[in-house]
């Protein structure tokens, strides 16, 4: 039988989530709303509000953006992959079509 940590390291990754994987989910979310509604008071506190917003719209953003790309086009999103010879780009752009492909 799987450990209940190999079940649950790969939550991020494969669809449809695992009845484990889901009460771990759950579990998560019955744990950490009320400390979300308790930082989200405090940090209406403070000059740094906005500052959260704003980061948090543009990480929207950027996953939107990232949700709309070519499959084919993923290695672009790749940090320093300019820094590349075009054989390992060429590889990159493989493993990254491959990836977004099996994430999808």
């Amino acid at each position: 039988m799987k450990s209940i940590k190999a079940q649950l390291e790969p939550i991020g990754l494969k669809r449809p989530l695992s009845d484990i994987q889901l009460q771990y989910a759950a579990g998560d979310v019955w744990y950490l709303l009320p400390l979300y509604h308790i930082l989200e008071k405090e940090l209406a506190k403070t000059p740094w509000e906005q500052a959260v917003i704003d980061d948090c719209e543009l990480a929207l953003a950027k996953t939107h953006k990232l949700q709309e790309r070519d499959s084919e086009k993923a290695y672009l999103d790749i940090p320093n992959a300019w820094k590349l010879n075009p054989l390992e780009l060429s590889r990159l752009r493989i493993f990254g079509a491959v990836a977004t492909k099996t994430l999808e």
